[in-house]
């Protein structure tokens, strides 16, 4: 870069005249008594570049103006006022050191910080700045620094920009003053933590016991998790979240997050009961069905008990069955009330079947599925109420039992050979369970 092609040129008389206005510092806006120490008091100039010169560059600059240090400046000026103040800042311990008696200036507290204003200019706009016409302008100043605050090389100080339309200052950029008849430059890199993705951090959930395992933080781009992530029992829990490399929290912090879940105890009165196959709650029951009548997601034994009582009530006799809260993953008690079936004690009433041995023909099944009548598997000596329901219990999975009529169905491509399979067959009105063993033989 040729920056001398960028150094507006500064006539001998304006640059008197700014000398003599800094050394007055009885005007208003140069004194700047309204700066306060205030972090929302910020512009949107966002310095990318600085040149700083121990000693004036500009052939044209004159008297004791050429004897000057001066600055080059590269930044962004996204809001387009160009009416500032350059700055040089020195970084203080207090707000007491922050204030310059001799400029009659107030201190900055920026990120933290207090600066105090050792050197300033007045940028002119129509001969100090260049626009680059991307957002970008390019500033050039002598600087003045009060008698009180003389550096020397190797000196740290900082430079920003005062805007005079916002009432706020940019962030400052550090430069290292050089040495006499030298120049430093500092390019400014985007802070990393501007850089980084935002993600929000993880919650914890609030779950209830259902016996199974339960993951309590959701995972997601951007983190890890480690730690007690899933669980299967009441108790509280703890997960790590850890950032990924480019990402920060929504907060603004980059640390690991400690994050609480919790599995509740179940309370049984909200559990779902499951009843048998092909019966629900208004079904009637024998009492050796009632056992089949459990909770939804919940072990018996281990989360809960049930235990059988019987009334009669409105002239009908009734089952009250009672779920109770077992071990420390539920609490709370159930009850329900189903309807008492009439259990006949004829044995002539009661289901009876036998097994038979069906053969098949490979010749066919190599074809095509073939169906059969479940009478081609099972010999009914007795069907008892004749309400009957079919599940096949064990056996090949080429052969399958339709659970309400019964229907066999041996599928297409069974191997030959003998098939043992056992189906049981209840009898829905009275709940008595048989169950048989059958036999295909495909040849």
């Amino acid at each position: 870069m040729d920056l001398k092609k960028e150094i507006p040129v500064i006539s001998a008389a304006t640059a008197l005249l700014l000398a003599a206005i800094l050394v007055l510092l009885g005007c208003d806006q140069l004194r700047m008594d309204a700066f306060a120490a205030d972090e929302s008091q910020r512009s949107n100039h966002k310095i990318k570049e600085v040149m700083y010169y121990s000693k004036n560059p500009d052939p044209a600059a004159s008297g004791e103006i050429k004897e000057y240090p001066a600055l080059w400046m590269l930044y962004e000026d996204p809001d387009g006022h160009t009416n500032a103040e350059i700055l040089a800042l020195k970084e203080v311990a207090s707000e007491e050191e922050a204030q310059n008696k001799a400029f009659g200036m107030k201190g900055y507290f920026i990120k933290g910080k207090w600066y105090k204003v050792v050197g300033l200019w007045t940028v002119n706009p129509e001969s100090d700045i260049i626009d680059k016409g991307n957002g970008e302008k390019a500033v050039f100043t002598p600087l003045y620094y009060s008698s009180d605050d003389k550096t020397n090389p190797g000196d740290k100080i900082s430079v920003a920009i005062y805007d005079y339309e916002s009432k706020g200052i940019s962030d400052p950029v550090e430069v290292i003053i050089p040495e006499e008849g030298k120049t430093t430059e500092v390019i400014v890199k985007d802070d990393p933590a501007e850089q980084l993705k935002t993600v929000a951090v993880p919650e914890g959930l609030t779950l209830i016991y259902n016996g199974k395992e339960q993951r309590g933080v959701a995972s997601g781009d951007g983190y890890t998790l480690t730690g007690s992530v899933t669980a299967v029992n009441k108790g509280t829990y703890d997960v790590t979240a850890t950032l990924a490399s480019g990402y920060k929290w929504s907060d603004g912090e980059t640390g690991a997050k400690t994050i609480k879940w919790t599995i509740e105890a179940a309370d049984l009165e909200k559990a779902d009961v499951q009843y048998p196959e092909n019966k629900d709650g208004n079904s009637s029951y024998k009492q050796a069905e009632l056992k089949d009548i459990t909770l939804k997601d919940l072990k018996e034994g281990t989360d809960y008990t049930q235990s059988i009582s019987s009334e009669e009530k409105d002239g009908k006799n009734w089952w009250i069955v009672s779920f109770d809260a077992k071990g420390t993953n539920t609490n709370g008690k159930k009850e329900i009330r189903v309807s008492a079936a009439e259990e006949s004690t004829n044995p002539a009433d009661q289901l009876t079947i036998k097994g038979k041995t069906a053969k098949v023909s490979y010749s066919k099944a190599k074809k095509k599925s073939l169906k059969y009548k479940i009478t081609k598997l099972i010999k009914f000596v007795n069907k008892g109420s004749g309400k009957l329901a079919y599940k096949k219990v064990k056996g090949s999975k080429k052969i399958s039992v339709n659970t309400k009529t019964g229907k066999v169905t041996i599928k297409k491509g069974i191997k030959k050979g003998k098939y043992t399979i056992k189906i049981r067959i209840t009898d829905t009105a009275n709940g008595v369970k048989k169950t048989v063993k059958c036999t295909v033989r495909v040849r």
